[in-house]
């Protein structure tokens, strides 16, 4: 398991130090690429269905060109910056009694969930995460549902064994009534 450790990095004029805990892999942005890739077509499609559909003809192209212009130029910033920007920025970090997770730099969302409040941990593969040899991590506990990743299938793997690892060690001691 490889892990990237914290290093302090030149940005501009000062210093920063950067966001301890492992990162996602590189693959997770061509993951998240063609995720928001597939999700910007078919509702372009629709919209576009629509505006030929329902709109007075004298309207048609005008509303379509500033679909065209919102679309492409969501799509641009999308794919280039905010995909780019959630990858780069998610930390992650699981030992034997917590489990925390860090979104951004600007805007920082930040959980840390104990791994005795977990309920469930669960690892999902679907078939473009399996496609690129990814998995997301969920952890269940009572009040919230948090999503880890996309991680490749060994580290979610990984990420679940050391999140669950206080519930395997115990299971694994003798019973005292035995």
């Amino acid at each position: 398991m490889q892990t990237q450790q914290s290093t302090a990095v030149t940005e501009g004029p000062s210093r920063r130090q950067a966001l301890p805990g492992s990162t996602l892999p590189p693959v997770a942005l061509r993951y998240t690429t063609i995720r928001s890739l597939l999700t910007v077509l078919p509702v372009t499609a629709v919209l576009s269905a629509g505006i030929l559909l329902f709109l007075p003809e004298s309207w048609r192209f005008l509303v379509l060109g500033i679909l065209l212009v919102v679309v492409v130029v969501g799509t641009v910033a999308d794919l280039c910056l905010f995909n780019r920007w959630s990858v780069r920025n998610t930390r992650y970090s699981v030992d034997a009694s917590s489990v925390r997770i860090r979104h951004g730099r600007l805007l920082v969302r930040e959980t840390t969930i104990a791994t005795a409040q977990l309920l469930n941990v669960t690892v999902n593969e679907g078939p473009l995460l399996r496609h690129w040899g990814l998995a997301r991590v969920t952890f269940t506990c009572i009040s919230e549902v948090e999503p880890l990743g996309p991680l490749t299938v060994a580290e979610a793997e990984s990420v679940r064994s050391r999140a669950l690892s206080a519930y395997l060690d115990a299971d694994d001691e003798p019973s005292a009534e035995a």
